[in-house]
């Protein structure tokens, strides 16, 4: 997709367990990063990228799936967190286009 809308000059693509790519962003600023992995994995991985200072202000962190199966505590964690405005935007979930699940957008303030 990045390669279609021609930003391979401008994006980097960078899969896996945020705890094993760490070492690729030392000293990196994140505009965005996207989670859509293990709910519960959720809060303990939004602690460890805002604890390791690849975020800046206006970097976004958006979380995929958080109403079905849903992600309470990080809904909840994202609330509570002073340096995080988070925006719920509803989507019709995959194959069910009747029910409505959601992906959160956080921006960090600092």
């Amino acid at each position: 997709m990045v390669s279609f809308a021609g930003l391979d000059d401008q994006v980097t693509v960078i899969q896996g367990a945020f705890s094993d790519q760490l070492h690729h962003l030392k000293g990196k600023t994140v505009d965005i990063y996207f989670i859509d992995h293990d709910k519960s994995l959720y809060v303990p991985d939004a602690e460890k990228i805002i604890a390791s200072g690849t975020l800046q202000p206006g970097s976004l962190l958006i979380a995929d799936n958080v109403l079905i199966p849903g992600a309470p505590e990080y809904l909840t964690f994202l609330e509570e967190h002073p340096q995080l405005k988070p925006v719920l935007h509803k989507v019709p979930l995959d194959l069910f286009t009747w029910v409505n699940d959601a992906i959160s957008v956080a921006t960090y303030t600092k």
